[in-house]
């Protein structure tokens, strides 16, 4: 079992990590997990923008890349959020209304 502190949510979004195109496999409020073409180092400080849909709007944080991964032709990386506004966890709190709103009712406990 993994030991988070935030529940991460399984999502395919559009991205851009430092103005790289990225795919967003999954997000919580303190950070995501994201499959792009190119490494960085670890524990680089980074911006990511990631679309939400034109129902929630987009958001920004700075992240560090705390773990990544070679893949076959891809590398998947974690990344912490270290500075994300309220209002950007809001529009993440949003998207899971919209999309996921069975699993949000049923463990929106766990988070708290």
């Amino acid at each position: 079992m993994e030991n988070r502190r935030y529940r991460r949510w399984d999502i395919e979004r559009e991205a851009n990590l430092a103005e790289v195109s990225c795919l967003v496999k999954d997000i919580s409020f303190m950070g995501a997990k994201v499959y792009l073409k190119q490494p960085f180092p670890l524990d680089k400080t980074l911006n990511v923008t990631v679309d939400l849909g034109p129902d929630v709007g987009q958001i920004e944080a700075e992240s560090k890349i705390a773990w990544q991964k070679k893949l076959e032709d891809e590398i998947c990386c974690g990344l912490y959020f270290t500075k994300i506004r309220d209002l950007y966890k809001q529009r993440i709190y949003s998207y899971l209304s919209l999309n996921k709103l069975p699993e949000l009712n049923k463990i929106w406990w766990q988070d708290l």
